[in-house]
């Protein structure tokens, strides 16, 4: 269908296919209008693509300095000291609300901006609990049992290549105005594989140890004092940052912090998911149909690129004929496949590219969709867009500079690409910038960066999940192609499959 390779698909056909990967109520955004409307409608993430793994894609810290684990105490057996974000006194504090935060890691890989040195201003938000209502820190003291309960949780030493290990964490209570959720399952995805790597991360504050997971489906265990509205067994995902002193935060925009003093679960000055329990309040909570159960744990991913279709609809506004028919997606990991399936959603033509030669499972999954797939191995962009009417619209979920210069290349004139993934590999890229700039200002052409989402886009996310299963019964589930047994499995968490798309940890 599509014509040999040349260019780009040269360069990428170079790349090794198991080289770790670069890689937003049923209130839709309505894509086919000038006006946004709510009818309810962040290298791949967690299987190869393109360039790298996609999981760099939303938000991130940057490197954690390397924490050496105490040499009396193996990192795989060693129990936790606090629980969420309280500071142990039997620990020396490895992070501090007055300490700078991570230094960049150059080249790094990661989801979302990339900080540069000194971006970080003293964490304030640092100071408090990272989870609301946890239970007083247990202080424990070489060779010392303490009888307090405790959870078991996956944790790593931030900035220590691969030294994930089982631990414990108290078991928490709510308190009032919060709630108590069982974790039933969370997901993994790039971010996850990069803090493990050590490649970035920030543990709590006056700890060693940072929790992982940012991908969480659970349920309500128990409801605390003055909570209303919530009812033991309720579905729930929750949102993962929480907002530093910012205009932006405090508007309740955390995922367009402008000073980056935000708090991510599992990724910054918080502990995640991997754990059994954790108490929230009940605003930062987002309900999940019961039927919904076995795919609502995309609902983060798929936030992402809720936020990404806002922000190009958003934009667009200032064009009263906007009514986008053909998009094309980069990259096949979690956030290009269910990009691929908000936009064929919204009746777009889409194509989604990406490395791997098909079939395979995203191709599939993309056919059941009704989108094409189509391999940089076999074809490039410029042939793929020759085929095709003008390019409205362009998700970037690939993490590779030399795709995006080349999908700046085919986008149509007056089209947005929306940038959702750090890229990695040289730091100079060779381009053809002067007729890059002169296509962009000729054609009203842009180009934006998406990180993160709020409450209203995991609302979206849930809405759109319920409309995938009415349009394409049980396909969105195929993303989901490996799922690990609790904590029995958690040494497999890094593990790649050949031919696999998500990986799903079953807790409960």
């Amino acid at each position: 269908m599509f014509a040999a390779a040349s260019t780009v698909a040269g360069d990428l056909a170079n790349f090794d296919p198991d080289a770790p990967m670069v890689p937003p109520d049923l209130d839709h955004i309505d894509i086919t209008g000038p006006l946004i409307q709510r009818s309810r409608a962040f290298a791949e993430r967690d299987a190869p693509d393109l360039a790298g793994p996609e999981g760099s894609l939303r938000r991130r810290s940057a490197r954690a300095p390397p924490i050496a684990p105490p040499a009396c105490s193996p990192p795989a057996t060693r129990p936790m000291t606090a629980t969420c974000c309280l500071a142990s006194p039997s620990l020396p504090p490895t992070s501090s609300p007055d300490a700078p935060r991570n230094p960049p890691r150059t080249g790094s890989r990661r989801r979302g901006h990339p900080v540069p040195s000194g971006a970080h201003r003293p964490l304030a938000a640092l100071a408090a609990p990272a989870s609301p209502g946890a239970s007083r820190p247990i202080a424990r003291s070489r060779g010392t049992s303490v009888s307090a309960p405790t959870m078991p949780a996956v944790a790593v030493h931030p900035g220590t290549p691969h030294s994930l290990h089982l631990t414990e964490l108290p078991r928490p209570e709510p308190g009032p105005g919060q709630v108590l959720v069982r974790v039933k399952r969370v997901g993994v995805c790039g971010t996850d594989r990069e803090i493990i790597e050590g490649d970035f991360g920030t543990p709590p504050p006056g700890e060693r140890e940072l929790v992982l997971g940012h991908e969480a489906l659970g349920e309500i265990a128990a409801v605390g004092p003055d909570v209303a509205g919530w009812t033991i067994g309720d579905l729930v995902v929750d949102t993962v940052r929480r907002p530093g002193p910012c205009a932006a935060c405090q508007s309740g925009q955390s995922d367009m912090c402008s000073d980056l003093e935000y708090t991510e679960y599992g990724i910054i000055g918080r502990h995640g998911y991997m754990t059994e329990l954790f108490v929230e309040e009940p605003d930062h909570l987002v309900r999940v149909p019961a039927d919904l159960e076995a795919v609502g744990i995309l609902t983060e991913p798929l936030s992402v690129v809720e936020k990404a279709l806002q922000q190009a609809n958003l934009i667009q506004r200032r064009i009263s004929t906007w009514n986008p028919k053909t998009a094309l997606v980069l990259g096949a990991g979690p956030i290009g496949l269910l990009g691929t399936l908000l936009l064929r959603s919204r009746g777009m033509d889409v194509v989604t590219v990406a490395r791997r030669s098909a079939p395979n499972a995203p191709s599939r999954l993309i056919a059941g969709a009704g989108a094409r797939y189509a391999s940089v191995r076999e074809t490039t962009l410029a042939d793929i867009a020759a085929e095709l009417p003008p390019i409205d619209l362009i998700f970037d979920a690939a993490g590779n500079a030399a795709l995006v210069f080349e999908a700046m290349r085919v986008l149509g004139n007056n089209g947005v690409i929306v940038l959702l993934s750090i890229t990695a590999g040289p730091e100079v890229e060779p381009a053809p910038l002067n007729l890059i700039v002169r296509e962009f200002v000729l054609g009203n052409k842009v180009a934006v960066g998406s990180v993160n989402s709020s409450k209203e886009h995991f609302e979206l996310a849930v809405d759109d999940l319920a409309l995938f299963e009415r349009l394409w019964p049980g396909l969105v589930g195929q993303a989901i192609t490996r799922r690990l047994n609790g904590f029995a499995d958690w040494r497999r968490i890094n593990d790649r499959e050949p031919d696999g798309i998500k990986t799903v940890i079953e807790v409960g």
